[in-house]
């Protein structure tokens, strides 16, 4: 599922920062784990040569099971294919495990749109921040 959300998670006092990685041209990835959810937050933009090292990022996830991973890209600017590629690829392995995936983005972007045309749905912020308060009504969408 795909979350559109505005400027999301600037820091939960129960957060735990796990890694925090600035890569040569300038993505920033931080992994925290909030409220049972890994946590990955990118910031910049998202080229073919980020894949591998959002993919690490990533992985930190797949140590847990179920899965419970949020992709937190409220504050990416430019995500092209390979990057919408990568998130199916995500996508696919969390809901193999029988994972939970959420991907916040800003609401009416370019990327979001991007992401609903590759039939990628959206709810909005307010049931992410259920979901993580451990309110069920969130499931809905």
């Amino acid at each position: 599922m795909i979350v559109a959300q505005d400027a999301f998670f600037a820091g939960d006092p129960g957060e735990e920062v796990q890694s925090q990685s600035e890569h040569p041209h300038g993505l920033r990835t931080t992994t925290t784990l909030t409220s049972g959810w890994d946590f990955l937050k990118v910031e910049g933009d998202v080229h073919a040569i980020d894949i591998p090292s959002l993919s690490a990022a990533a992985n930190h996830a797949f140590l847990r099971h179920p899965v419970r991973l949020i992709i937190d890209l409220t504050a990416v600017a430019v995500c092209l294919e390979e990057g919408v590629g990568w998130l199916r690829g995500v996508s696919l392995r969390v809901g193999r495990g029988g994972g939970e995936l959420v991907v916040a983005v800003v609401p009416d972007t370019p990327l979001q749109q991007l992401l609903e045309s590759e039939g990628i749905g959206t709810f909005d912020g307010s049931q992410l921040a259920r979901l993580l308060l451990g309110d069920p009504k969130s499931r809905g969408g």
